[in-house]
């Protein structure tokens, strides 16, 4: 019932899984790219919405960080809102999925893929957004 009362802060027990790696490094290596998480609030109105509400997540001061430490990026906030029902039987249904100050650069490999530039790469130019 807490949750119908507003977004309630989840910060500390999301610590347990955090961060989480988002690119891989390769066979054997550490994550290219961890996302870091400095803040996580669930909000789940059964009161009013009954068990198949949404869940409403959001999450701030994020930040992409490489095996080094180093900081490649930050995130400013991000939302999203997964539908009640399927997660009552196990399935995640993103209705919703908002990201606000999210700066990001693709690469593409000399195989044509397309991937994230974790900042480790070479001739991107991040200003313009654009591939090389």
């Amino acid at each position: 019932m807490r949750l119908s009362l507003g977004p309630m802060d989840v910060t500390l027990p999301a610590r347990l899984v955090l961060p989480v790696p988002v690119l891989s490094g390769g066979h054997g290596r550490p994550a290219a790219l961890r996302l870091d998480i400095g803040q996580v609030r669930v909000g789940w109105d059964v009161l009013r919405g009954g068990l198949t509400a949404p869940l409403d997540v959001r999450a701030a001061d994020m930040r992409l960080v490489r095996p080094d430490g180093v900081v490649a990026d930050r995130i400013g906030t991000a939302r999203m809102v997964l539908a009640g029902a399927p997660l009552l039987h196990g399935r995640v249904t993103p209705r919703v999925l908002e990201i606000s100050a999210v700066p990001l650069a693709l690469r593409r490999a000399a195989n044509s893929s397309v991937g994230l530039d974790n900042g480790a790469f070479s001739g991107v130019d991040k200003r313009a957004r654009r591939c090389t």
